[in-house]
């Protein structure tokens, strides 16, 4: 019989394996994106010569591993996070920092429009933003789809 401690690590090391693995699924379709978005609608028929594709690799490894970091959060807290299924609890999870910090940009913006500041919040800036969140949701949804699998 394992001890507590051996299943709370045994459920962390779960979280770390599929955290990365939703991240990295995550990673995969904002580079697809990003090289449709410069192919066809930018006309930057070739990324591999430019900066570009060694900074799109170094944000996929870091979305890869913010996953891994958020799956252990996961399984340290599953019972905690409001939901009732697996699959919700990883989009409350996934979805929740970056609703805070959007919160927080537009706070800043509405305190600095009040104090007279020229500022302008334009109508697309909003829609990426809440186009944005359909990565999180996505990684909240491979994440939860593989803690409700019996793979490990």
């Amino acid at each position: 019989m394992k001890s507590d401690f051996n299943q709370k690590l045994d459920l962390v090391f779960r979280g770390i394996i599929f955290g990365f693995i939703s991240g990295a699924a995550v990673a995969v379709l904002i580079l697809i994106e990003v090289i449709f978005f410069s192919s066809f609608l930018l006309e930057y028929p070739d990324l591999s010569g430019h900066l570009l594709s060694g900074a799109l690799l170094l944000t996929c490894m870091l979305i890869g591993v913010a996953g891994a970091i958020l799956g252990a959060i996961y399984a340290l807290f599953f019972k905690h996070i409001p939901g009732k299924t697996a699959i919700i609890k990883g989009i409350i999870l996934a979805v929740s920092p970056f609703l805070a910090y959007s919160l927080f940009i537009y706070g800043i913006f509405l305190i600095l429009i009040i104090f007279g500041e020229p500022n302008e919040i334009s109508l697309s800036y909003i829609i990426r933003d809440i186009i944005s969140y359909i990565y999180p949701v996505l990684y909240g949804i491979i994440i939860g789809k593989l803690w409700d699998s019996e793979i490990l």
